[in-house]
Order: structure tokens, then sequence, then C-alpha cells
């Protein structure tokens, strides 16, 4: 496999990942099963490796959404800081 090949492979695997996670965190169990085919088709079975880094982006994309609705709650500063976000816990 080529270079150009290998680099068009990982970013394709790399978008797959990012919708199934986004899925995941929207809870949409269709959209899920779509991606995971079209990932294990594209590039095999997902593995556990994988798993663990879709799972952190589903962790990450819950965290944006805390600071997000603590933003709404709270205010915001003129540096983009959330009025009240040490007392939040994430």
């Amino acid at each position: 496999m080529s270079r150009e090949n290998n680099s068009n492979q990982l970013k394709m695997q790399k978008n797959y990942f990012a919708k199934i996670a986004y899925h995941m965190f929207k809870g949409n169990t269709n959209q899920i099963n779509y991606f995971v085919k079209r990932q294990e088709e594209t590039c095999g079975p997902i593995t556990y490796t994988q798993l663990y880094m879709i799972e952190d982006m589903v962790d990450d994309l819950h965290a944006d959404e805390a600071v997000l609705r603590a933003a709404d709650a709270h205010g915001v500063d003129e540096e983009g800081q959330v009025f009240g976000i040490n007392e939040l816990y994430i």
C-alpha cells in the first residue's frame, strides 16, 4: 500500500470514529450501527484500543457540553472564562 493510500485510509478511519462517537453521544443507535458497519467494511473490525479512543471522544463531548451549560447558567467574562466554573464538578 502506498504512503498516500495509507494516509487516506487513516483519515477515513478517523472520520468514522468521530462519527461513531458523535452518534454515541447523541444516542442515535441506527447511525452508530451504520458507521460501525462502514468502519468495519473499510478498515476491518474495531480493536479495543480504537474502542477506547471512541469512548474518550464521547467523554470529551460530554465535558464540552457541561462547559457550555455552565457558560449558559453562569455567564462568561471578557476573557471567555465561565463564571463559577471552579464550583462545578465535571
